[in-house]
């Protein structure tokens, strides 16, 4: 584990930096193109989405590396809990989202090349982009619900009961345990289902 957090402490800044800078490169030189492109307009905020992404995974994930009691039950640590998990997850989907609208609509401007012409394509673009950012907040949704402060029981025993509560073999002293964001309600569907979703 002190092997992790070492390599996690070292490694993970410089690539959150450079990946963050680079992407805003990438954001700039897209917004440049003279010619409006729907591809270079995808590109050009995958860019930031993608830095979205490594500032609210990557750096969140450093300092809690850092500083590994970041949590406490406060408010404040409640709301960043909820909202780094929704934010990661809804910017990583989308994320992936804008990749599959950029790779269908290169299909069909090479398969039907003339309808794709006379599309409006700022229109499809603010319809694409829309949709996107509200199918990836809404599968999201529920980390603002379920997700909270908890006491670290990831290393501790739990048995499933027919009716899906946990049961804790708490075998361990009250001063082992760190406060950490994770799911509180629907623990059993995280722990069984999500990580194949």
């Amino acid at each position: 584990m002190e092997e992790k957090s070492y390599y996690l402490r070292f490694s993970l800044l410089p690539i959150i930096i450079v990946g963050t800078l680079l992407n805003i490169l990438t954001f700039l030189v897209m917004k440049r193109l003279r010619k409006f492109s729907t591809t270079s307009s995808y590109m050009a905020f995958l860019g930031l989405i993608d830095s979205g992404v490594l500032l609210f995974g990557g750096f969140s994930n450093w300092i809690n590396t850092v500083y590994s009691h970041t949590f406490t039950k406060s408010t404040f640590s409640i709301i960043y809990c909820k909202s780094i998990s929704f934010s990661f997850y809804t910017l990583a989907d989308l994320s992936v989202f804008i990749i599959v609208i950029m790779t269908v609509e290169r299909f069909y401007a090479v398969w039907h090349p003339l309808q794709a012409s006379k599309m409006s394509k700022k229109k499809k673009f603010r319809f694409n982009m829309i949709l996107v950012i509200v199918l990836s907040a809404s599968i999201n949704f529920h980390f603002l619900i379920t997700h909270s402060i908890a006491s670290d029981t990831s290393y501790l025993d739990f048995n499933y009961t027919e009716n899906n509560s946990s049961i804790i073999n708490d075998n361990y002293s009250s001063n082992e345990i760190d406060y950490l964001c994770m799911p509180i309600i629907w623990k059993p569907f995280y722990d069984r289902y999500w990580v194949y979703i």
